[in-house]
Order: C-alpha cells, then structure tokens, then sequence
C-alpha cells in the first residue's frame, strides 16, 4: 500500500512473489513518484469541481434574484420564494411558513409541491407553538436528521418516514419571523439537500431583501 499525499486513500499494488521481494530497490522511489502524480491529479480535479460548483450557485442565485426583483406584490414575492427553491434544489415540496400577527402560531404562507396544488391543504394547518417556534430559532439552514424532531412537519408536507426534510429561517419584516421547508423523496435526498446547502442559504439570504 503506498498513501497518497495530500488527500485521503492509497494506492494498492498486487505484486507476484519474487517482484515483491525487489521492492527494496528503486521500486518504492518509483511508487512514491505515482502515488504523488495521483494525488495531484486528484486535488485538480476537486479543485476543478469545486470551481464548477461555486459558478453554479452564483448564476443560480443571480437567476433567483431576478425572478424576485419582478414580481409584483408580497404574495407573489412569496409564490416564487417557494417556486424557484423547489426547482432550483430538484425538490417535492416546499412550503414557506411564518408566525401569525399574535406571534402564538406558526401557519403556512405559501407552498409549492411538484404536480400538485398544496397551499390549499395546509390553509386549515397549524404548526403549535413549541414546535413552529423551534425551526424559526434556527440560525442556518441545516437538514433535519431526528425523526422525531420532522415528525411535525411529515404530515402537513405529506413526506414519508423515509424522505428528507431541509429547513432555513427566513426574516420575513417588522420583527416577524418564520422558516422554509424543503422536503425531497427518499433517504438519498439527505445528501442531495446537504450537497446544496450553500445555494438554499442564498437564496434565504436574497428572500429576505426582497420581503423587506
């Protein structure tokens, strides 16, 4: 085994017997010299991508920005908010939920779920207090891992036991505050929603310039 510098793994190499035994010569020096070819190669590659990534997010939060800057009206404001999340994260649903007047409950402002109309469903819904009150107080957006701590949000998003709930606070004016819900199907959007957590952060961070 020879490790690669630089970066996490090593190189395997399968030799018969008698090529074994002559490693003690400038085979080694040899191994070294690949393994460090390697390792550059692969940190051009991460580097590259991170690249890639980083462009990514900016056109997208760039798209996003405009998609606000045209609408007209809060409630607009908060039908795209929900909208181009959904699409810009590959999502099912997203909901956009927010403190009543009274501050005494959490209700949902507007939502968007792929193929379905959902805000009519969630009109009569009701986050209780204790619970709406704990996904505001977040300070960054982060992926729920507790099912327990989902469990409120699974019924009224419709999500399955197994499915992946994303949330991110939201400013929302005049000292109220609330939160959006990114859910996606299956266990597999854990990672996917956690592999763009620096674009949804954006994207609350531009949400909350264009609601004030």
């Amino acid at each position: 085994l020879v490790p690669l510098v630089g970066v996490p793994g090593c190189i395997e190499v399968c030799l018969p017997p008698e090529e074994g035994a002559s490693l003690s010569g400038a085979r080694p020096g040899l191994l070294a010299g690949i393994s460090y070819q390697v390792s550059l190669a692969i940190q051009r590659i991460a580097s590259s991508k991170a690249q890639r990534e980083s462009a990514e997010v900016a056109t997208l939060l760039l798209n996003f920005g405009r998609t606000l800057e045209t609408a007209e009206g809060m409630e607009t404001v908060q039908e795209r908010i929900v909208e181009t999340v959904g699409q810009f994260l590959a999502a099912e649903v997203v909901v956009l939920w927010a403190q009543d007047t009274d501050a005494s409950s959490v209700r949902a402002l507007s939502a968007w779920r792929r193929e379905q109309d959902l805000l009519e469903q969630l009109e009569s819904f009701e986050l209780a207090d204790k619970e709406g009150l704990r996904y505001i107080a977040l300070q960054r957006p982060l992926v729920i891992e507790d099912e327990s701590e989902s469990a409120p949000l699974r019924a009224p998003l419709e999500l399955a036991l197994d499915d992946s709930i994303c949330i991110a606070p939201l400013e929302l004016g005049s000292g109220r505050r609330g939160f959006v819900a990114v859910g996606h199907v299956g266990p597999e959007g854990r990672d996917h929603c956690k592999s763009r957590m620096a674009l949804l952060a954006g994207m609350v961070d531009q949400a909350k310039l264009a609601i004030k």
